[in-house]
């Protein structure tokens, strides 16, 4: 699956992944809101004066040479395709910037933004950025299926470094040729056989069905019966822990993500009403990324504006204790999809085609993604730039409720998106710190 050029227009066929997070945005879609809209964000403070006017138009120029750098940030969905119409002149992409970067003067911040003054029906036909002058806040949104969260980190760190220099890489002499810079599907840079062996198709079929043996998950009490709301991030946090907490996993043999879902799992079961089910299951995914398993340099910032993500389904009792928890996690999350290891990266095509209506059907089991260390995708230091902090959400329109979890600077993040109808702040407040004490007293920390 690779770019073709159709008259003026450059079309790609939807991956596996793409499709499924597409399928669960229209779980929520609604004309306001669609469900896993992904955002991330820097707080930035910049050390040589400048006024308001001037920076805002170098953040508008950045934007116009990411657009050329990485015009999968402008694609667009037709007929089940993305398509990309390329852009041949100054007035055309001045047109694309005023239609897709925003100086927020209404939002305090970018929680706030986020939560409450999106405008989405302009923001699905490209991605989006945010300038929020009033909290220095800076931010990269977009359907879920055009990028990954680890991708808006490596674009806001390219946009960063250029902000640093005192001129900027791409140029008007450009426009028409960024074709060269849409990014070949997963699948195309990774040779995948187009058609599905046969076994690999049984392979599929075998795990997800050990998987959702003994009928739906456990997850967290929600109001039932509400039109959904407005999505609300709340965040727990730990300093200067990160590298205390993989040492203590790695003394246990486990990895952090197994940890983090682990203690995720043993405290949503406390909410679980016991008639709920005979077997108390967990049962959800866990979230693997892809690019490490690329090739150079498809492994890189050159493809940041791409999905490079997949999932594997898990089930476990969530009565077993948290070290069993841990152990049988750790098992999941060590899976690997490099070719010539073993075959997941084939069977992971039918496996995600038979997960996509599951993934799609709202539960209320939280799900969890790893950011892993985000000091390897955002700096905190950009020549006369300096960065406070790094943010990531998604849109909840469902009762799902979404778990990120990363460090930077040391510092572990727990973060919890959720929609205001389904969840109130002071329970879910309370269901992160509940996560956060028990993954620390897990680990001995």
């Amino acid at each position: 699956m690779s770019w073709t050029q159709h008259d003026s227009e450059w079309r790609c066929p939807l991956g596996v992944e793409e499709s499924a997070f597409l399928a669960i945005a229209a779980s929520g879609m609604s004309p306001n809101k669609e469900n896993l809209f992904v955002m991330a964000a820097v707080r930035i403070k910049v050390s040589s004066p400048s006024n308001d006017v001037h920076l805002e138009q170098r953040l508008r120029s950045i934007w116009a040479n990411l657009r050329l750098c990485h015009p999968g940030i402008a694609t667009a969905l037709r007929d089940g395709e993305k398509c990309y119409q390329p852009t041949t002149t100054g007035d055309g992409l001045k047109a694309w910037v005023a239609s897709s970067f925003y100086v927020e003067t209404v939002a305090a911040s970018v929680d706030d933004l986020f939560s409450q003054h999106l405008k989405f029906p302009h923001l699905k036909n490209s991605a989006s950025c945010h300038w929020l002058p009033a909290s220095s806040e800076l931010a990269i949104g977009t359907s879920h299926w055009r990028c990954d969260g680890r991708g808006l980190f490596m674009l806001l760190h390219e946009f960063l470094t250029l902000l640093a220099r005192p001129h900027i890489g791409a140029t008007i002499r450009d426009l028409g040729s960024e074709t060269a810079n849409l990014v070949p599907s997963f699948d195309a840079i990774m040779r995948v056989p187009h058609s599905v062996l046969p076994e690999n198709s049984r392979r599929a079929d075998a795990i997800l069905s050990d998987c959702m043996k003994g009928g739906s998950s456990i997850g967290l009490p929600v109001a039932s019966g509400k039109v959904p709301g407005n999505t609300v991030r709340l965040e727990t946090s730990i300093p200067n822990i990160a590298s205390t907490l993989r040492a203590a996993c790695r003394a246990r043999g486990i990895r952090l993500s197994a940890a983090l879902h682990a203690s995720i799992i043993a405290t949503t079961a406390r909410y679980c009403q016991a008639d709920a089910a005979d077997e108390p299951k967990y049962r959800s995914i866990a979230v693997f990324d892809l690019r490490k398993h690329c090739p150079k340099p498809f492994d890189g910032p050159l493809h940041a504006a791409a999905l490079r993500a997949t999932a594997l389904p898990i089930a476990v009792d969530a009565t077993d204790n948290w070290n069993y928890l841990a152990k049988h996690l750790h098992s999941v999350y060590r899976e690997t999809f490099e070719p010539g290891k073993k075959d997941m990266m084939f069977v992971r095509i039918p496996l995600i085609e038979r997960m996509a209506s599951l993934l799609a059907t709202p539960t209320t089991e939280p799900w969890l993604s790893n950011l892993g260390v985000l000091d390897d995708y955002v700096s905190m230091k950009y020549g006369d730039v300096n960065v406070e902090n790094v943010w990531l959400g998604v849109q909840a329109v469902t009762p799902q409720l979404v778990v990120h979890t990363w460090s930077w600077n040391g510092r572990l993040h727990i973060s919890a998106c959720y929609n205001e109808s389904f969840y109130e702040a002071a329970f879910v407040k309370q269901w992160l710190e509940e996560v956060k004490t028990n993954l620390l007293k897990n680990l001995g920390v």
